[in-house]
């Protein structure tokens, strides 16, 4: 008789314990599916089926982003714009914070991002064929500082007086197709490029001022124009030279 009731015991122990464990089994299951199917943005944590969002963002996956907090009194930041003038004579393309635009000649491109944040970015330009070839020499900048405390400020992006752009008209009887620039001097540049004999005046590159650049272009059967450039040294300064 007693063993029949140790038995029992043992039976309905454990039925008691498998029950329970498939209990907590299901649930830490359910608990899984409960976000196995949810990605939370933004750095946010899905905890029993629902994103929970850090500082600054909500939504249901955490993907508003409201700012951050500025740790002055608990008031929240606001966005603030950085817009980049293009002085030069060429397209720029620029990198702020990760994102890539292109300015257009003449043009400018806005940038927003929150109020006080700190400004990594670059630009370059260069001169260029149709076929996207470099022609002259790559100018660069590091771009840095932030992005202001409230509404917009504007940068200029100069090319210094250390270079100049040049322009030519080929109004001669032959194409050009060799263009040296300080021929003869520690910088010199060389191009390959045809410039026919149409009189349209052409954007050619950027190359190094000195007060005795020079440029010497040439034509395929040897012709050789030779003549001294004449420079402002300032900002964004070109010049134009004219074959005959």
């Amino acid at each position: 008789m007693n063993n029949k009731i140790n038995f029992k015991k043992a039976f309905f122990t454990g039925l008691i314990i498998a029950i329970t464990f498939s209990s907590v089994l299901f649930n830490s299951c359910n608990k899984e599916d409960n976000c196995s199917r949810i990605t939370c943005q933004n750095g946010g944590a899905c905890l029993n089926g629902a994103c929970k969002c850090p500082s600054g963002f909500s939504g249901t996956f955490c993907e508003i982003n409201n700012g951050s907090n500025n740790g002055n009194n608990g008031q929240q930041q606001t966005n603030s714009i950085v817009l980049y003038k293009n002085a030069s004579f060429t397209d720029i393309a620029i990198t702020v914070n990760g994102n890539n635009k292109t300015i257009p000649f003449g043009s400018s491109a806005s940038f927003t991002d929150i109020a006080n944040t700190k400004i990594v970015g670059t630009a370059t330009t260069s001169g260029k064929t149709s076929n996207n070839i470099q022609v002259g020499l790559k100018v660069s900048w590091d771009l840095s500082g932030f992005f202001p405390a409230s509404g917009t400020s504007t940068v200029n992006i100069n090319v210094d007086n250390t270079m100049f752009f040049l322009k030519i008209a080929n109004v001669s009887a032959k194409q050009i197709t060799k263009i040296y620039v300080n021929y003869g001097l520690a910088n010199q540049s060389f191009d390959n490029v045809i410039i026919p004999n149409n009189g349209t005046v052409y954007n050619i590159g950027y190359y190094k001022a000195f007060s005795n650049s020079n440029i010497r272009l040439e034509s395929a059967d040897g012709t050789i124009w030779n003549y001294g450039v004449t420079l402002p040294f300032t900002n964004n300064q070109s010049f134009t030279f004219t074959a005959k």
